[in-house]
């Protein structure tokens, strides 16, 4: 939920025209960056925080019905086409390449997606957002896929590799925030819920020495131009499934601030 920050940052970026040739994204900023293909300021405000309490969206009962506490088929389906219209034209004729990284079941690697050269794209970024434990694998071109941030917790050498050589990063964690490496993890939940995983049980456990190797290369990368890195000042506290909409609206409108702050850097950075 702490994506309701970039969302924050995207729409301040969309009330400037600011968009990218190449977005990468990963978990809740592959979710976001729909709307921003498809131009929609606003709309991934009100999927994180007016309809997190929707129960046809966010329920316990998912986990059983359908193994996801995120009903997908809702998100994409009625709720795209009638409640929270989502423009597809738009979404399919926008000219910025779209990848999203998720984690393959199969071998625990990266796994990436990209927008009109994957069929199941949907899929891909449903699976990008799915957090082990409230999440079974979700298929992508028959692949089972999870949540992406377990291989690649911020995706910037993917950009790298693309032929990149300058970015501008949006992160939802402050600068000084890092995984306890020593704290335990959920090793024996993990074997038993994705036991035909042994591979991903791995990454998994990895996660937190990963995610620290990631933001100890991102300053690095921050320090020699190569990223222009958007965060948060401050530690965002919020559970994994908040719903309390003055939070959520709180952690958007600190987006929104670090975006205004940012846009002349950006501007200028895009310039040089």
């Amino acid at each position: 939920m702490r994506g309701a920050f970039t969302a924050g940052v995207l729409d301040v970026f969309m009330e400037n025209e600011l968009y990218f040739p190449y977005v990468v994204g990963v978990s809740s900023g592959a979710l976001i960056a729909i709307s921003y293909l498809s131009r929609q300021i606003g709309r991934s405000r009100s999927v994180f925080i007016d309809y997190m309490s929707d129960r046809n969206f966010v329920s316990k009962k998912f986990l059983l019905t359908k193994r996801s506490l995120f009903n997908f088929d809702y998100l994409f389906g009625e709720l795209a086409q009638s409640k929270l219209p989502f423009d597809r034209d738009v979404f399919a004729l926008s000219p910025i390449r779209f990848v999203v990284a998720t984690t393959s079941c199969l071998d625990g690697m990266a796994k990436y997606f990209v927008k009109g050269e994957t069929e199941e794209f949907f899929h891909a970024v449903a699976a990008s957002s799915s957090l082990p434990f409230m999440s079974m694998p979700v298929m992508v071109e028959g692949t089972p896929c999870l949540d992406g941030g377990m291989a690649v917790p911020i995706p910037y050498q993917k950009a790298l590799d693309d032929g990149f050589k300058k970015m501008v990063v949006i992160t939802t964690r402050d600068k000084n925030y890092r995984k306890d490496e020593s704290k335990r993890q959920f090793k024996t939940a993990l074997k038993a819920l994705y036991a035909k995983y042994p591979n991903f049980v791995s990454t998994a456990l990895k996660y937190p020495h990963s995610y620290n190797q990631c933001a100890e290369e991102l300053e690095r990368l921050e320090e020699r131009g190569i990223a222009l890195v958007i965060r948060p000042r401050e530690p965002i506290m919020l559970r994994r499934t908040e719903k309390d909409k003055v939070e959520l609206q709180n952690v958007y409108l600190r987006g929104r601030i670090a975006g205004l702050e940012m846009l002349p850097r950006v501007i200028e950075y895009i310039k040089k």
